[in-house]
């Protein structure tokens, strides 16, 4: 049974808690996208869950689509109003996004390299947000590391470590 169906749109109940380091997180990253994006810019965020990062940032104008491989948690997104579909990030079109997000995602695929190539293929801009190392859910040891090194050629615009996660954003200039 996945979290999703045992928790249910879980997200929304942590980012609506004034309190929650949770909003914090979603707010600071949203405030991070609005400075690297354009205005009304389309946004792809593979591994959306139940969509509150989508819905903050399709309430300041950007038109937000996702992903996700959970079936409750793409039920969720979709009765909340999101643009999410079930399936992989891989089975999605290249190159039609400014920006995509793998936020709180990479320590949880199973095959890393081909998640973030199939992200760098969709646009010139990659978010990555990944928990520190000592996060419950950081399987991999050093995944700043890891995802860094998978970014080699892309400028990093940004990398910053808050609430228990790592912010990342690359640029492709070529």
């Amino acid at each position: 049974m996945s979290k999703y169906a045992k928790r249910g749109a879980y997200h929304y109940a942590d980012y609506f808690d004034k309190s929650s380091i949770y909003r914090k997180h979603v707010d600071d990253l949203v405030a991070k996208v609005r400075e690297h994006v354009p205005a009304r810019g389309k946004i792809f965020e593979c591994g959306a869950g139940e969509g509150l990062i989508l819905r903050m940032l399709a309430i300041k104008g950007f038109f937000c689509r996702g992903c996700d491989i959970d079936v409750r948690a793409v039920e969720l997104a979709v009765d909340k109003l999101n643009d999410v579909c079930l399936g992989p990030i891989e089975s999605f079109e290249s190159g039609r996004y400014d920006a995509v997000l793998m936020c709180d995602v990479l320590e949880h695929v199973d095959d890393f390299d081909q998640t973030i190539e199939a992200a760098q293929k969709m646009a010139k801009l990659v978010v990555v947000a990944v928990p520190d190392r000592f996060d419950r859910h950081a399987v991999r040891h050093n995944i700043v590391d890891a995802v860094v090194s998978r970014f080699l050629g892309w400028e990093m615009l940004h990398i910053e470590q808050r609430h228990a996660r790592w912010l990342m954003i690359f640029r492709n200039n070529k």
